[in-house]
C-alpha cells in the first residue's frame, strides 16, 4: 500500500475520522489496528514474519533491562540482536543477490535452481523497521530509555503506519509520550 494510493487514503481517512472520535483509552488500540491492517495489505507472512522480528527484539529489550537493574552490562546482548537484526535483513535482500553471485562464480546449476525455485517475499520497509528496531536497542544499552515499554506500546512504535515506509526513524522519547496523550498544538501545526 503506497501513500499516493487510494487504499491508504481509505486507511488514513477511517483512522483519522476514529482516533479523534474515541476516547484516549481507545486511540492505542486504533493507531494499532491500522497499522496492522496496513501491513497485512501487503502480505499475510510478511506480517507474521514482521511480529516474529518484533518479539525477538522485545524479548532482547526485556533482557537489557533486566541485566541494567542489576548493574551488569548489556554489550553482549546487543550484539547478538544487532547480528540477528542485520542477518534477518541481509537475508531478504540479498539473497537472490547471492544466488546470482554463486552462480556466476561456480557456473553450479544448483544455484540457478534454488534461485528461480524459491520465492522470497520481501518485506515491506524491512529496511526501515530494522534500522528502527536497532535504534531502539541502542537506547536501551545507553540508558537513553530508562524505564520499561509495554509490549503493546513497543509493538506500536515500531509498526506505526505512517512513517513505516517513508521514516523518519523515530526515537521513543518523541514518540510514546504523544502516544499517551496526543495533542495537536500550533507550533505542532508549523513545523
Amino acid at each position: 500500500m503506497l501513500f499516493n494510493s487510494i487504499p491508504f487514503l481509505i486507511l488514513f481517512l477511517f483512522t483519522y475520522l476514529l482516533y479523534w472520535n474515541v476516547d484516549d483509552k481507545y486511540k492505542k488500540y486504533v493507531i494499532a489496528g491500522s497499522s496492522f491492517l496496513f501491513y497485512l495489505y501487503y502480505d499475510v507472512l510478511a506480517t507474521v514474519h514482521f511480529f516474529a522480528v518484533i518479539l525477538v527484539n522485545y524479548y532482547f529489550s526485556e533482557k537489557m533491562f533486566t541485566l541494567k537493574q542489576k548493574g551488569e552490562d548489556t554489550g553482549k546482548l546487543l550484539k547478538i540482536i544487532l547480528i540477528l537484526n542485520i542477518i534477518n535483513l541481509a537475508f531478504f535482500k540479498y539473497f537472490y543477490f547471492l544466488l546470482d553471485s554463486f552462480f556466476s562464480l561456480t557456473h553450479s546449476q544448483m544455484f540457478k535452481d534454488l534461485s528461480s525455485s524459491v520465492n522470497i517475499i520481501l518485506p515491506l520497509a524491512i529496511s526501515f523497521y530494522t534500522f528502527q528496531l536497532i535504534a531502539i536497542q541502542v537506547d536501551i544499552h545507553r540508558n537513553r530509555i530508562p524505564e520499561r515499554i509495554s509490549f503493546f506500546d513497543y509493538t506500536i512504535f515500531i509498526i506505526f503506519f505512517p512513517q513505516l515506509i517513508a521514516g523518519p526513524i523515530m526515537r521513543t522519547s518523541d514518540f510514546l509520550p504523544r502516544l499517551d496523550k496526543p495533542v495537536i498544538t500550533p507550533d505542532l501545526m508549523k513545523s
